[in-house]
């Protein structure tokens, strides 16, 4: 089976407008590695009809850096990826945080209609808040 057909077609994250203003569409592998960036990077309970989507990590960025973050973090990536996205089968979680508070997170994938294996690291930064000064 080709991987472009069976991962489909759509619009990639973050969405990206040709000059028409339509989206542009990606397939294959680059649109499942979009997904897997969309799951892992979005808040729980943002989506009124979804609210448990995405991988909650935003909720562990300032506890403590152990074990227990790093189990944590390992069980929230391989939970919401299994959840939703089905293109893959998740082989390995490395969980790095060697500059608190940013989180690198080491994904080792297949694709579920291929035998070769994927590796895609997701760096988790916090968002910065701006402070103005008049």
């Amino acid at each position: 089976m080709d991987s472009p057909l069976y991962a489909g077609s759509g619009p990639s994250f973050p969405i990206v407008l040709d000059k028409n203003g339509s989206p542009i569409m990606d397939s294959g592998e680059s649109l499942v590695l979009s997904s897997i960036k969309m799951i892992l990077a979005w808040p729980r309970n943002q989506r009124i009809f979804l609210s448990n989507f995405g991988a909650n990590i935003d909720s562990l960025i300032e506890e403590p850096n152990d074990q227990l973050l790093k189990g944590l973090i390992q069980h929230f990536v391989f939970d919401s990826l299994s959840t939703y996205e089905k293109r893959i089968k998740v082989l390995d979680i490395d969980v790095s945080r060697t500059d608190p508070p940013n989180i690198q997170i080491g994904i080792t994938y297949q694709l579920s209609n291929k035998n070769i294996s994927e590796v895609f690291t997701f760096p988790f930064y916090p968002l910065q808040k701006v402070v103005l000064i008049n």
